[in-house]
């Protein structure tokens, strides 16, 4: 079998019946080789997604339900069928329904999704706060014949909707949204004959088999990365490069519909939604940190008369920890709440000095005189000397 690093350096998407995107640039493993996540494996209902050396790779019939894309904290996957939030009917209430169920049983002011269980957190805050409607999500007990009801590692596609629908119904109540129009879920009684007409149609295009999808894949290649259209915006050309930044779109729908509803009613986002950040005094100003930083979240500010520093946006960080982790120092330290604010942060500021040795500006921070790059230099000649002076001076004398 390929490698998945081969597949997804072929093109941007994977194309499951033209419904599935995967944005290799925004997947953490493919950036970070040895990352541990998994996530998007774990909520696979048809275990279609594998890892191979920790990366995701597809390799077996995908349904496009969406439960993987809810779980991917970068949005690296993408499904296409499931409507903007700002399309949907202008109405008090708008019922949400499987596309198993025929339009003419679907109600008033009503839409269909592939899988209410693809449905995010994110994209229930933005819709409700966006429309100002009550959402009614209806179950109609057909999950357990389905594909896509079947249980993963991280729960059933029940366990999975009831999840996003309470965190949404407390995402909106703690920003001040009306009590009355939260959304819920409608338990409504199986309609046995219509389920037996609706055998088999879990979904109107037929999975693609672990062949075709390499058949599809190899056509991809031939004729580019093709953008697959989501939520009217195209998937962002292939970066494989730590200066290009993800745009964590699944993040910024919840932190923002969020921001936008709390600025309406005076209050603001709850701290549990912001990652708090904080740097020592041992930091140096490397800019590692910032470099490696997936989303542009910390950033190295740009230096104004003669100082610099580091700032933090914690309403684009993803909690990805690699901050800390990459930080030469070991002077950050994060946390995945606590925050108290949802603008741009200054976390540490610096005067810029010009090295002595290059004469390029750096932080001046300890005392230094020389930038990094030259200080490790000059440590390393200092090393390499005294490893010589100290192999000479144990040599034996040679013979006379």
């Amino acid at each position: 079998m390929e490698s998945a690093r081969t597949q997804t350096a072929a093109v941007t998407q994977w194309k499951s019946g033209g419904k599935l995107g995967f944005d290799v640039a925004a997947c953490l493993p493919e950036r970070f080789p040895g990352q541990a996540c998994g996530m998007c494996a774990d909520a696979c209902p048809t275990r279609a997604i594998v890892l191979d050396a920790g990366r995701p790779v597809l390799s077996g019939d995908c349904l496009a339900c969406g439960q993987c894309t809810t779980q991917c904290l970068t949005g690296a996957l993408r499904v296409d069928a499931f409507p903007l939030p700002e399309s949907l009917p202008d109405h008090a209430w708008i019922h949400i329904d499987c596309q198993r169920v025929p339009s003419s049983s679907v109600p008033e002011h009503g839409i269909r999704v592939p899988c209410l269980a693809g449905l995010s957190a994110g994209w229930l805050v933005q819709a409700a706060s966006q429309r100002g409607s009550a959402l009614h999500l209806t179950v109609r007990g057909w999950c357990t014949g389905c594909e896509a009801g079947k249980s993963s590692p991280n729960g059933s596609a029940m366990d999975k909707l009831m999840a996003a629908v309470t965190e949404a119904r407390l995402s909106l109540f703690e920003c001040g949204f009306d009590e009355s129009h939260l959304p819920v879920i409608d338990f409504v009684p199986t309609d046995d004959a219509l389920m037996e007409s609706l055998t088999g149609l879990v979904d109107a295009t037929p999975p693609v088999s672990r062949r075709g999808f390499f058949r599809q894949l190899a056509g991809a290649a031939v004729n580019g990365a093709q953008a697959l259209k989501n939520d009217g915006e195209p998937l962002p050309a292939p970066v494989f490069s730590l200066a290009g930044k993800i745009v964590p779109r699944e993040r910024l729908r919840l932190v923002g519909a969020m921001a936008t509803l709390a600025a309406r009613h005076g209050r603001q986002i709850p701290a549990r939604h912001l990652p708090q950040l904080t740097v020592a005094g041992s930091c140096q100003g490397h800019g590692v940190c910032a470099a490696v930083c997936p989303t542009g979240a910390l950033q190295i500010d740009a230096a104004s008369d003669g100082a610099g520093g580091l700032s933090f946006d914690p309403l684009h960080c993803i909690a990805c920890g690699q901050c800390a982790r990459n930080c030469p120092d070991r002077a950050i330290r994060m946390q995945p709440f606590g925050g108290d604010g949802a603008g741009r942060q200054s976390l540490i500021r610096w005067q810029l000095s010009a090295c002595r040795t290059c004469g390029s500006e750096f932080p001046a921070l300890g005392g230094r005189d020389q930038c990094p790059v030259c200080s490790k230099q000059a440590l390393f000649s200092r090393s390499l000397a005294g490893g010589v002076n100290s192999l000479f001076a144990q040599s034996p004398p040679a013979d006379a």
